[in-house]
């Protein structure tokens, strides 16, 4: 049976699977607990590299997206139980020539453990049951549970972009290299006569030192934080602190404090957010203004849809030499505005809506279809049989991408089915979508836009972003009010208004390009991703200065779509950085009872979606 596409911590008692989801709980009550351990080993001036690895890993593991299965989990517990041995190590003084040779071991160890048979495999599900999400909410209660879920799903956002800005650590060695030439040529010039060239030099070298030590910086800093968020989860008690009737640290397990860590797990998201927009410009280029076809164009070819651009890069390369067009769908239409993507002249367009009509969009399409991103609705079986993925889905039909020993996809069936299907027989009237406003161009928008909103012609700047939830999710019945609630939203909305859009949210409601404003942007500007919220921030926080304002009186509203990981990571951005105007839905996570939206709303001001008529009113948007 599929998996429910819903992230496991939003929807505590049916997700997924029972043995996966205790697994998934107690390789994260693992990670915790090193964590403290971590922490403690701080004192001494101790730190271990495989421990970050560890947690990095464990969070990438635990996610609602991963392909991690019950045997892959259970492996990582045993892993856990040997570092927890070398973690015990570092919390005491130990001269560093023995710690390194503790972890050594270690490590060696724990190439070494065996794939779990059914008798250990067994014992580690009789111990995960004391993290079964039902056992998890009997001992917390809905809202301190519902709040450490909200909590551990951030971090898992932020650690996620972590992860992939380490996977693009060429991009910074690239710029490391480059310095280093600046600096010979410069040391080659003569001081006085080639003055003017040797500043030119020393401002390059400047910024590349700068974009190289925030870097470096980001990334310790982003892991340390990780890691004292996992140990403020842990829920043993600690030395002073009161042991609450069910077991758990009372002080650390308070609305409050609760709050407080969320906050900060926001702060970790914006670092997150800001060190992946660095990496993702220094590996793919700055993004550009672009129009991108939205209708069929003729010839045999395959769609890639989720945001896994490492992967669109492989099918780009392989399919310039063959006859196939390449198409995006979903997230992948940011490719189109970055360089290292525009000059394959076979990434010819984007193809369908959000969400709710994939199986729709996707049965139509005559030809291979490849997926990248975990959250994709199980196909139909008019379309099956033509359904790829580059990772491990849960579904029969699906067929998994190979690689070969040197770790490419071997494109060799999504090819040959993309020629056996047929393709476009013919050009229809050209449509196109206008996207990439987050790089250079940025400044040209914000000046407008603080401009039009100094006339009274631009009142409230709408930032609608997150991933989008399935119409599965969202319906009642022959309700569908919150399903349609961004496209009235747009309609109620005051043409005296602009949309920032990041992430697949925008689908339903940018349907037509629509006339620029009168101050001369678009209406809606398309800054990327859900990865790519940084681009929303820096836009928000360059209008706040123009005008002279703070994130409390800012004029720009949030609309978060939640549906996985990455979504809560882009919810508690602006609630680190004290915005005022936040707005969830479509969707309401099933673990946030009345009491957290209450507690949210108090000390965020964050709502539930309503009416779209009526929440546009009260942003003074119609």
């Amino acid at each position: 049976m599929a998996e429910k596409r819903i992230d496991p911590a939003f929807d505590a008692r049916n997700s997924v699977p029972a043995d996966l989801a205790v697994l998934r709980n107690l390789l994260l009550g693992y990670s915790e607990h090193l964590a403290s351990l971590a922490v403690k080993a701080r004192a001494f001036g101790n730190k271990s590299d495989a421990l970050d690895a560890f947690f990095l890993d464990s969070l990438d593991a635990t996610l609602s997206s991963s392909d991690a299965s019950v045997a892959k989990l259970a492996l990582a517990t045993l892993k856990a139980n040997c570092l927890a041995q070398l973690a015990e190590y570092l919390g005491a003084p130990c001269e560093p020539d023995y710690l390194r040779e503790v972890e050594a071991r270690t490590l060696e160890t724990i190439e070494n453990i065996a794939k779990p048979d059914a008798e250990t495999l067994a014992q580690i599900l009789a111990e995960g049951e004391t993290f079964s999400p039902e056992n998890l909410l009997a001992t917390y209660g809905e809202t301190i549970y519902g709040l450490r879920e909200t909590i551990s799903a951030g971090l898992k956002g932020a650690a996620s972009s972590l992860r992939l800005v380490l996977k693009m650590k060429p991009a910074r060695e690239r710029r490391e290299f480059e310095a280093q030439g600046l600096n010979a040529r410069i040391k080659t010039l003569r001081p006085r006569k080639d003055k003017e060239l040797i500043d030119e030099l020393k401002a390059q070298l400047e910024t590349i030192e700068t974009e190289v030590a925030f870097w470096k910086e980001k990334v310790n800093s982003l892991i340390e934080g990780i890691v004292d968020v996992l140990a403020f989860l842990d829920p043993t008690p600690r030395d002073g602190e009161t042991q609450g009737e069910n077991g758990i640290a009372k002080e650390r397990n308070e609305p409050d404090a609760l709050f407080e860590t969320l906050r900060k797990t926001g702060e970790l998201a914006v670092d997150a957010f800001r060190i992946f927009e660095l990496a993702t410009f220094l590996t793919y280029g700055s993004p550009v203004p672009t129009s991108v076809v939205t209708s069929p164009l003729p010839g045999v070819c395959a769609v890639f849809s989720g945001d896994d651009f490492d992967s669109l890069l492989e099918v780009l390369e392989r399919a310039e030499f063959s006859d196939v067009n390449i198409w995006t769908r979903g997230e992948a239409i940011a490719a189109h505005s970055f360089p290292a993507f525009r000059k394959y002249r076979r990434l010819v367009g984007h193809y369908g809506n959000g969400r709710s009509e994939q199986n729709k969009d996707l049965g139509a399409f005559p030809g291979s279809i490849i997926v990248s991103s975990r959250p994709f609705d199980e196909p139909s079986d008019d379309f099956a049989d033509y359904v790829f993925s580059v990772r491990d889905f849960p579904w029969d039909d699906v067929r998994t991408i190979e690689r070969s020993d040197k770790g490419s996809l071997n494109l060799d069936l999504p090819i040959r089915g993309a020629l056996d299907s047929g393709g476009y027989p013919k050009k229809r009237p050209t449509t196109k979508r206008p996207l990439g406003f987050g790089g250079e161009q940025m400044a040209s928008l914000v000046e407008k836009s603080a401009r039009g909103y100094r006339l009274g012609a631009l009142k409230r700047v709408l930032a609608i972003g997150g991933v989008d939830a399935p119409d599965s999710a969202l319906k009642s019945g022959a309700d569908d009010s919150k399903a349609t609630y961004y496209e009235r939203l747009w309609d109620a909305a005051s043409e005296n208004c602009v949309a920032l859009t990041f992430g697949d949210l925008q689908f339903r409601f940018v349907k037509t390009t629509a006339a620029p404003t009168s101050f001369g942007t678009p209406r809606a500007i398309d800054l990327g991703r859900a990865r790519d919220m940084n681009a929303t921030l820096r836009f928000a926080e360059a209008l706040e200065k123009e005008l002279d304002k703070t994130p409390e009186t800012s004029p720009v509203a949030f609309f978060i779509g939640l549906w996985d990981e990455r979504s809560v990571a882009c919810l508690l951005a602006p609630i680190a950085l004290g915005y005022r105007d936040i707005f969830v839905g479509p969707y309401r996570p099933e673990i946030w009872n009345d009491e957290i939206v209450a507690l949210l709303n108090e000390k965020a001001s964050v709502k539930l979606i309503d009416s779209p008529e009526q929440d546009a009113a009260s942003l003074g948007a119609v």
